[in-house]
């Protein structure tokens, strides 16, 4: 299996970047809920070192993308794993040689289904977001009236133009990836015509 730089790319955006923001979340749980100074801890691990340091940068990526698969998962659950089952089936017999894998994972995957994951992930991430946004402007900063509801609707109107894209972007792959196994799987590929064929 050879490694591909974009691959690499969608899934840190799909998987690794939404993660990070609920280990963002779940530390500042830790912060205000359970009264551990979280943030001077991570200060005293960073400035140990260079080898705490970069102990500090895998720790933090690998929860990240576990936090990630685990959001990855839900969505899935919520979103469609019950609805492509049949749609999916269909598609592996439509590839049927390199060619028609090349087609798929470019049109279909790079172009559909991990902007569609990252918008998915990122707007299930952003859900406890919003909790936490409001405790912090009330609790903690203290901010009522306007200095309260502009952010916290400033942020609601984010999370819905992220999940609302979401769907969208997934009901195109949807339309695309029907409209490539009509295609591919009823297509006859035949090899050129010799010279003395013609």
């Amino acid at each position: 299996m050879k490694f591909e730089l974009k691959d690499m790319y969608g899934f840190l955006l799909s998987h690794t970047f939404p993660g990070s923001l609920v280990l963002i979340e779940i530390l500042l749980c830790l912060e205000w809920f359970a009264g551990i100074d979280v943030w001077v801890s991570l200060k005293q691990v960073w400035s140990a070192g260079a080898g705490s340091t970069i102990f500090f940068l895998i720790l933090g990526y690998a929860l990240s993308t576990l936090l990630g698969n685990i959001l990855d998962g839900t969505h899935h659950f919520f979103f469609e794993d019950f609805l492509r089952q049949q749609v999916k089936e269909e598609k592996f017999n439509a590839i049927s040689d390199n060619l028609t894998m090349d087609i798929y994972k470019h049109f279909l995957e790079d172009d559909l289904w991990y902007p569609y994951e990252q918008y998915a992930n990122i707007s299930f991430a952003m859900i406890p977001g919003w909790g936490l946004l409001g405790y912090w402007l009330l609790a903690i900063m203290h901010f009522h009236g306007l200095c309260f509801w502009i952010p916290i609707l400033c942020y609601g109107i984010i999370l819905i133009i992220t999940f609302a894209q979401a769907i969208y972007t997934y009901r195109r792959f949807l339309m695309d990836e029907k409209e490539f196994i009509a295609v591919y799987s009823s297509r006859k590929w035949r090899t050129p015509r010799s010279n003395e064929e013609c």
